[in-house]
């Protein structure tokens, strides 16, 4: 689960999907739906699919929802099309406050690394205030 800060973004990759010849498929498109806490409902939110591959044919993501509030769960669903077949990807994302200024707490101006369990991919942050 891609754990994200409350009033934040969700970032995240796509893995690649490898076709016969060894090298990872273009896709054709790459649409995605969000769910909220559990709900069969989309909601409608947009997600942000980067036009980027890199050359292991990752594709990054990022996802603003509207209205989180802490412990709030979300599920994306991916759909990934590649010459007429249909692939799928899911991500899980929970919203959570970051404490300040208590010890050891994360704080303003900190920053830290994120490995994602599912991909084992790392991101370095740095956290800030919003406005």
């Amino acid at each position: 689960m891609i754990k994200f800060p409350v009033g934040g973004v969700a970032y995240g990759t796509l893995p690649p999907i490898i076709g016969t010849d060894g090298l990872p498929a273009e896709p054709t498109s790459v649409t995605a739906k969000s769910y909220k806490n559990g709900s069969t409902t989309a909601t409608g939110d947009s997600i942000t699919i980067l036009t980027y591959t890199d050359d292991d044919g990752l594709r990054g993501w990022s996802y603003n929802p509207a209205g989180e509030s802490e412990l709030d769960v979300w599920r994306l669903q991916f759909l990934i099309v590649i010459g007429g077949q249909n692939y799928f990807h899911t991500e899980m994302l929970q919203a959570v406050v970051l404490e300040r200024g208590t010890n050891g707490a994360i704080r303003v101006g900190q920053s830290y690394r994120h490995t994602n369990n599912d991909t084992t991919d790392t991101v370095d942050v740095t956290i800030t205030e919003t406005p």
